[in-house]
């Protein structure tokens, strides 16, 4: 069985084509997307704190206690994102 990948080029992050089959609706497929995400609003760093009787109990609360956007970023991995974008848009207007 042969199964295709799609790559994030940007984070290396992968899901397979046929990602998210939904059991519901009949099987429907959900579309696989690079372009989804506010950059204006996205929380890129998250810290959260477990509480309660531990990971997978009913009891267990998970709360966001700190975030950070893109643009609260610290410089240096500001730079490694502008980079790597910017090898991403070369890549693309290569004919």
């Amino acid at each position: 069985m042969e199964v295709v990948y799609w790559q994030c080029p940007l984070c290396g992050w992968r899901r397979p084509e046929k990602y998210g089959i939904k059991q519901r609706n009949g099987g429907g497929k959900r579309e696989v997307r690079f372009d989804k995400v506010n950059v204006e609003e996205v929380k890129v760093w998250q810290l959260w704190e477990l509480h309660g009787a531990g990971r997978g109990s009913k009891e267990a609360v998970m709360e966001e206690l700190d975030y950070k956007r893109l643009r609260n970023l610290p410089k240096s991995i500001k730079n490694q994102i502008k980079n790597q974008c910017e090898k991403i848009i070369a890549e693309l207007e290569k004919e």
